[in-house]
């Protein structure tokens, strides 16, 4: 899970990687049109660029995800 373990226990710092897996079982939904399922999806970019609160500003890891 983008190198952060599979755990997601309850604590804030797995906010991001809970809603991700949500979004994922959303979009899953066979019932659902193709244009619904993106719409869903472009959601785990949003989890995804909210990681960088876990992060300082200078650190190499906030420099590479921002690339």
């Amino acid at each position: 899970m983008f190198n952060r373990g599979t755990e997601l226990g309850t604590s804030d710092s797995r906010r991001e990687m809970r809603n991700i897996c949500d979004l994922l079982a959303q979009a899953h939904d066979p019932n659902l049109t193709k244009a619904e399922k993106r719409l869903i999806l472009q959601g785990v970019e949003d989890e995804i660029v909210s990681m960088k609160r876990l992060w300082s500003a200078g650190s190499g890891l906030m420099k590479r995800r921002q690339t």
